[in-house]
C-alpha cells in the first residue's frame, strides 16, 4: 500500500470518527410547535419557558420554538407529538377531548356561567391528576407540568347584536374544537361551524360565520375587531385550559437530572403565567371596548337558568364523550357549588 493510499484511509478513518463522537454527544431537540402569533399570551408563556430551559440546559438540550402555526396547526400537532415530530406542545383542553375524553369536562354545562373565583379551585385540585393519567395513556405522551388556565369563553359575533342567550339562536357559530362544544352551541340554536384559528379571518371576511366563541385575549391577539366583530356577550360558555405535553420520544432521550430540570423550569413560570392571563384577559376587553365592540356581560339568573336547562342533558354528552362518571363528578365536586 502507498504512502499516499494509506494517508488517505487514514484521514477518512478519522473522519467516521469524529462523525461518530459527534453524533453520540448531539443535544436532543426540543422542538415546540404552537399555533398563535407573538401577542398572544400563549407565544409570550412558551417563549418564557424557552428561555428558562436556554438558561438551565443549554449544554444538554437545543430548542427550536415555532409559533404562528408555521409547523402545525393546534389541531394538527397532538398527531405529530405522537409521532415524535415535535417533542412539545402546549394544547388547549378543547383540542384534547379526542385522545382524553376526560378533558371534554371543561366544555360541558356544569362550567356554564361560573365565577371565576369557582374555576380557581380546580388549578391544582386531584381531579387534574385523573387527567394527567388519561393523557399520558392515550397520546404515549409526558404532562410536564400544572396547567395553566387561558380563561373564559364567551361569544362575539359581526352584525347581530346580542343581549342574552337566545340572541345566538340561527346564528353560524366558529367552533374551536371539541364535540361537547359543538353540542353546546347548537343546544343553545346556533350552528357550530369548525374553523382552525389561522383560517378565522378569512371566514368571517367571507361571511362563512356570523360569529365565535373565544376568550377576550384571543379576539386581542389577532385584532378580530379589524375583523368586523362588533358584539360581544360575556356568558361564560366554558373554561379552557393550557396543558403542557412532551413527546415520550423526547423524554426517553434525556437523563433524570435534565428530566427534573425542564418540570423545574415549566413549574417556575405557573404563577406568573396564570397572573399575566387574568391580566391579559382584563385589558384585552378593555381595548376591545374602546375599538368599539359592545360588550353585554349575561345576568347571573340568566347563567344559572341556562345551565340548569342544559345540565340536564349532561350525562347524555357526556357518554357520547366519553366523559366517565368519576371525573364528572370530581370536577362538580371541585368547583364548589353543584350544578
Amino acid at each position: 500500500m502507498g504512502c499516499t493510499s494509506l494517508l488517505r484511509r487514514l484521514a477518512l478513518l478519522t473522519l467516521l470518527l469524529c462523525c461518530g463522537s459527534w453524533s453520540a454527544t448531539a443535544r436532543p431537540l426540543l422542538l415546540i410547535s404552537t399555533e398563535n402569533g407573538l401577542e398572544h399570551v400563549q407565544t409570550i408563556i412558551v417563549q418564557r419557558f424557552v428561555d428558562r430551559v436556554r438558561a438551565c440546559c443549554a449544554d444538554r438540550v437545543d430548542v427550536d420554538f415555532r409559533n404562528d402555526g408555521t409547523l402545525y396547526r393546534d389541531r394538527d400537532v397532538l398527531s405529530a407529538l405522537t409521532q415524535g415530530k415535535v417533542a412539545m406542545a402546549v394544547a388547549g383542553t378543547w383540542q384534547l377531548d379526542r385522545q382524553a375524553p376526560g378533558v371534554g369536562v371543561f366544555m360541558l354545562p356544569v362550567f356554564f356561567g361560573r365565577t371565576e373565583e369557582e374555576v380557581r379551585r380546580i388549578d391544582d385540585s386531584p381531579v387534574l391528576g385523573l387527567m394527567n393519567r388519561e393523557l399520558e395513556r392515550s397520546l404515549g405522551a409526558v404532562v410536564l407540568g400544572r396547567w395553566v388556565g387561558l380563561g373564559f369563553v364567551h361569544s362575539f359575533t359581526l352584525h347581530q347584536p346580542i343581549a342574552g342567550i337566545d340572541s345566538l339562536k340561527g346564528l353560524r357559530i366558529r367552533s374551536p374544537g371539541g364535540i361537547a362544544n359543538a353540542w353546546r352551541l347548537s343546544a343553545l340554536g346556533a350552528e357550530p361551524v369548525p374553523i382552525a384559528w389561522t383560517d378565522l379571518p378569512f371566514a368571517l371576511a367571507d361571511g362563512r360565520v356570523d360569529g365565535l366563541i373565544t376568550t377576550f385575549a384571543s379576539l386581542d391577539s389577532a385584532g378580530l375587531w379589524h375583523r368586523g366583530i362588533r358584539y360581544a356577550l360575556e356568558d361564560r360558555q366554558s373554561y379552557s385550559m393550557y396543558v403542557p405535553l412532551v413527546s415520550d420520544y423526547f423524554w426517553r432521550s434525556l437523563d433524570g437530572p435534565t428530566r427534573a430540570d425542564l418540570r423545574a423550569a415549566w413549574e417556575s413560570g405557573v404563577e406568573d403565567a396564570r397572573a399575566m392571563i387574568r391580566e391579559s384577559q382584563a385589558r384585552a376587553k378593555q381595548r376591545a371596548i374602546a375599538a368599539g365592540v359592545r360588550v353585554i356581560t349575561i345576568d347571573p339568573a340568566e347563567s344559572t337558568r341556562v345551565r340548569a336547562r342544559l345540565v340536564g342533558d349532561q350525562s347524555v354528552i357526556a357518554r357520547r364523550v366519553g366523559i366517565d362518571e368519576e371525573t364528572l363528578a370530581a370536577m362538580t365536586a371541585a368547583l364548589g357549588s353543584g350544578p
